[in-house]
């Protein structure tokens, strides 16, 4: 008879250690020498042939070399394990490279969770900046996470939000309906900072003058940091309007934004 067991799993992510070591401007021998994992190992993960699993350690050096968190390199999922009872084939519990078809469930939280996590691990959940319009809270992990999950709680709240302006796009024409702003007078902005080694923190905040979009065009020009006052406004759907879109890798309509009141 069979019986079952579960075990964690790191299953790679297809073309991510590629991205992210370019995006850190390492050859494949640089990031091999760093992370103690051979330059073979480097090239197969890269490859279109990469292993079905990873060990967590090979994750965790990579993510410590590349500075980013592990869940951008592999995803961790739960298996399904044979025994060793009458019937259970040897060595087929204990296959590190057993195929992952038995994957039960996905994580319980994502990567913003495992950050906010951290941050408050940190003791920096409760981080707040003095600023022209008095001290306010610091927006991170903890609070984004807090917005994603009921944002017509925080609707109107007021945060500052700091990080290098890294990159900047034209405000579509139904999000500047929404917020009433004129014909090319705002903009998205992507403003990223680390609350921690290997816990980056992204925020996409939206102008709607025609000054702040020109202040963080330039800044966004000269990879220099920011640090904005920016107000919870809620948008809910309705009809043809889905929500903002912001800086992802996937992007998905939400119902609320961070627009700029203050540089």
């Amino acid at each position: 008879m069979i019986s079952y067991g579960f075990h964690m799993t790191w299953v790679p992510i297809r073309g991510a250690v590629r991205a992210l070591r370019e995006a850190a401007k390492l050859e494949q021998r640089e990031l091999a020498k760093k992370s103690g994992l051979t330059e073979r190992t480097i090239r197969l993960l890269e490859s279109k042939r990469a292993p079905k699993t990873m060990y967590a350690a090979s994750v965790k050096a990579l993510a410590q070399v590349l500075g980013c968190a592990p869940e951008e390199l592999a995803t961790w999922v739960t298996r399904r394990r044979a025994g060793t009872g009458a019937g259970a084939g040897a060595g087929a519990a204990d296959d590190p490279a057993a195929d992952v078809d038995g994957v039960l469930a996905l994580p319980p939280s994502g990567t913003l969770a495992r950050r906010a996590q951290r941050e408050r691990e940190l003791g920096r959940a409760g981080a707040t900046v003095t600023t022209g319009a008095g001290e306010l809270p610091l927006l991170g992990p903890t609070l984004l996470k807090r917005c994603h999950a009921a944002c017509a709680a925080v609707e109107g709240e007021r945060f500052a939000i700091a990080g290098v302006v890294q990159d900047y796009e034209a405000l579509p024409a139904r999000a500047a309906a929404m917020l009433g702003v004129a014909v090319g007078h705002g903009a998205r902005f992507l403003l990223a900072r680390n609350v921690a080694r290997g816990v980056p923190f992204y925020a996409t905040v939206f102008t709607r003058h025609l000054p702040h979009t020109r202040a963080l065009v330039a800044a966004g020009e000269a990879r220099k940091k920011a640090l904005v006052v920016a107000r919870v406004v809620v948008a809910r759907p309705y009809q043809d309007w889905k929500g903002f879109f912001i800086f992802e890798k996937r992007p998905k309509p939400h119902p609320f934004a961070f627009v700029i009141e203050e540089i």
